[in-house]
């Protein structure tokens, strides 16, 4: 940099060196911002894959197929209500299923804040999920379920937790490189498979 006093140079590396320390410290910044659904780069929900039969509706939507992987009755199935072995209770099952294919169901656009300590994600319908990095639980009276938040090795990675026993893992991974944001949705319940990934591409800024 000829020509350029020494003390200015020494500002601007010491100002990028910042940069990618505050980048560094604070990876929930690479979330925030607004993101719209990359249907060809993601997974259907269950329901859309196997034509959704003879499910209930709601919002105009077509609300069932998960029958297999034990969702789609209620009462006694895999196993339960045998001798020795406590039946499902129909209403947490119906909770349980409710649940899952609200979660199985990916938003079309999502926008994230951060706001003090909460990363909140909140879809085009309005519909907001607050996740708290730091491992503190966060309930919804209305779904039933509880979402506890970590860090692991830059990604964001939230254990869901429900009625009748249901367990999830959401995890969220932005792909600097193609302004892309991964997120995918693992149970390994026989009962309640499940295994999604949507890809997000970032909105022009």
């Amino acid at each position: 940099m000829k020509g350029v006093p020494v003390a200015v140079v020494v500002v601007l590396v010491a100002g990028l060196g910042l940069e990618h320390r505050v980048a560094a410290d604070d990876p929930a910044a690479a979330l925030v911002g607004g993101w719209t659904l990359n249907r060809g780069l993601s997974s259907q929900a269950p329901d859309r894959a196997a034509g959704a039969g003879g499910g209930a509706t709601r919002g105009g939507r077509v609300r069932g197929g998960f029958g297999r992987g034990g969702f789609g009755g209620g009462g006694r199935r895999g196993g339960f209500g045998g001798v020795g072995v406590p039946a499902v209770d129909p209403q947490e099952a119906a909770r349980a299923r409710a649940a899952l294919r609200d979660l199985a169901e990916a938003p079309e656009h999502l926008t994230i804040v951060q706001a003090d300590q909460l990363l909140v994600l909140t879809a085009q319908d309005g519909r907001a999920t607050r996740l708290s990095p730091d491992g503190r639980p966060i309930s919804d009276e209305a779904s039933g379920l509880q979402r506890t938040t970590r860090w692991d090795e830059g990604k964001l990675v939230s254990v869901i937790t429900g009625p009748g026993g249901l367990k999830v893992t959401e995890s969220y991974e932005v792909d600097s490189e193609r302004h892309q944001l991964r997120v995918t949705l693992v149970s390994a319940d026989e009962r309640r498979p499940l295994n999604l990934v949507r890809v997000y591409d970032a909105d022009p800024r």
